[in-house]
């Protein structure tokens, strides 16, 4: 076995700490990108969180504009009903000609009563 001397292991662990310079140089280089990475998505966060907000005041107002919009049709959907119903009352009045026609009697048998005072105070006069 060859000797190995306190020269030679220098040399050798002098080499292995250069590489793990290196490899410690890249791996602040990578936190450093870690870091703008990480700023950018603290920015993003504040970026969503207004985006939330203003989802949230869309809901919101979807919310109120739904209820509005179902009051009034329900108002008018009421109306329409009263209108309808109104409506075909007037309809089915005068539709009803039994209704009519005895009013229409009555109103011919007073004309005729009337006619008839008429006639014979004409004849009275004769």
């Amino acid at each position: 076995m060859a000797n190995i001397t306190k020269e030679y292991l220098d040399k050798k662990f002098g080499s292995i700490d250069k590489r793990f310079d290196g490899v410690d140089k890249r791996f602040d280089s990578i936190d450093k990108r870690f870091d703008g990475v990480d700023k950018r998505f603290d920015s993003m966060d504040k970026r969503f969180e207004g985006v939330d907000k203003r989802f949230d005041g869309v809901d919101k107002q979807f919310i109120q504009q739904t209820a509005e919009l179902k009051a009034y049709s329900d108002k008018n959907q009421a109306d329409l009903a009263r209108m309808t119903s109104k409506g075909f009352e007037e309809i089915m009045e005068r539709l009803n000609v039994d209704d009519r026609m005895s009013q229409l009697e009555k109103e011919f048998a007073l004309l005729k009563k009337s006619m008839s005072k008429v006639t014979e105070a004409l004849n009275m006069q004769i």
